[in-house]
């Protein structure tokens, strides 16, 4: 045996080299190499190493030799929001480079699916979380299919955001100026969150409850905790994902008032736990004051935009505004935990 030879069926069982390189040392023709069937094949190699490999013995396959499944991109929860049109492609591809074609059997009210791409415009009645799931099939011959489900979470329209829509991959939203007042006669659902994908299901969420969590949305109120008259402050919980939390993360808050301008714009650099809960890294009780001394009955049931800033050592940010009702009431009932 030679060492070149040698090295060539080292090569083989290490996924470097083709089997037809050094065939003779496939002794089962599986077109793979173990290392057991390397030390068998020694004896074959000392007569040399033919390129043709050996002719394999028949087995039945339901696959045609190459050919593989379609594959669904990562799945990412679309946000969507009433009366803003939907158009999401599903994005399957053939490894082979061939044509794929879907299909949904659970279409709801209103959805087409057509040249590969869900078409939808939710309705009032359509809002929470939906699940499509869709079937993807090559064009080979027999036709290999991959499932999957496409995530929705459809948002009612909130008087106090202007959506900022891509139809493809979802919506964000813009609160509107502390100029236009929005919170009059506002009750808005309370939506349950999907389960999170990252890095696209990035999500930051700011509480203030005294037991769970119950994340701020429009028009609820966050309480001020006045001291003397003179100087109050603002504590909020935060849960987020998708960040790194193996280092202090920087958590700045910003509380414009729409009396009294900027109450709060300052920062604080806090650990997370390392270990997510529900996919959630959470912080809670964290106190930021008035940059203003008080007294402060001028913002008592007003209005003001509450924005929460997270990034981490990674410099990845995500960032949330809310609109809420200022209040120094001490008994304020929880929020729900949707």
């Amino acid at each position: 045996m030679r060492i070149n030879e040698l090295v060539a069926a080292v090569a083989i069982a290490l996924g470097q080299a083709p089997v037809a390189s050094c065939a003779a040392v496939d002794v089962n023709a599986d077109r793979e190499v173990s290392i057991s069937e390397l030390i068998a094949a020694t004896n074959a190699l000392l007569s040399g190493c033919p390129v043709d490999a050996p002719t394999p013995t028949p087995s039945p396959s339901p696959t045609v030799p190459g050919n593989h499944p379609p594959l669904l991109p990562p799945p990412f929860v679309y946000r969507g929001v009433v009366g803003q049109a939907i158009a999401r492609p599903i994005g399957a591809v053939d490894p082979e480079g061939g044509a794929v074609a879907c299909a949904a059997e659970a279409l709801l009210a209103g959805m087409t699916l057509e040249d590969d791409v869900l078409r939808w415009t939710p309705a009032d009645e359509q809002l929470g979380l939906v699940a499509v799931p869709v079937r993807c099939q090559d064009a080979a011959e027999p036709p290999l299919s991959a499932s999957g489900d496409l995530p929705f979470r459809i948002a009612p329209r909130d008087p106090c955001t202007v959506p900022v829509c891509d139809p493809a991959s979802g919506c964000g939203e813009s609160v509107v100026g502390l100029a236009q007042r929005c919170c009059d006669n506002v009750d808005l659902p309370r939506l349950p969150e999907a389960e999170v994908f990252c890095p696209q299901g990035r999500l930051l969420q700011i509480g203030t409850n005294t037991l769970g969590f119950g994340p701020l949305q429009s028009c609820d109120h966050l309480r001020f905790r006045q001291r003397a008259q003179t100087s109050a402050d603002v504590r909020v919980h935060i849960r987020v994902s998708c960040v790194n939390p193996l280092n202090r993360v920087a958590v700045r808050m910003r509380l414009d008032s729409a009396v009294l301008g900027v109450l709060v714009d300052a920062q604080a650099n806090v650990f997370l736990p390392t270990v997510p809960t529900d996919g959630f890294y959470e912080r809670r009780a964290l106190s930021f004051p008035f940059d203003r001394s008080g007294p402060f009955l001028a913002i008592e049931e007003t209005e003001a935009n509450l924005t929460v800033t997270v990034r981490d050592s990674d410099d990845v940010e995500v960032s949330k505004t809310v609109r809420v009702i200022l209040t120094s009431d001490a008994l304020l009932p929880d929020l729900p935990d949707p």
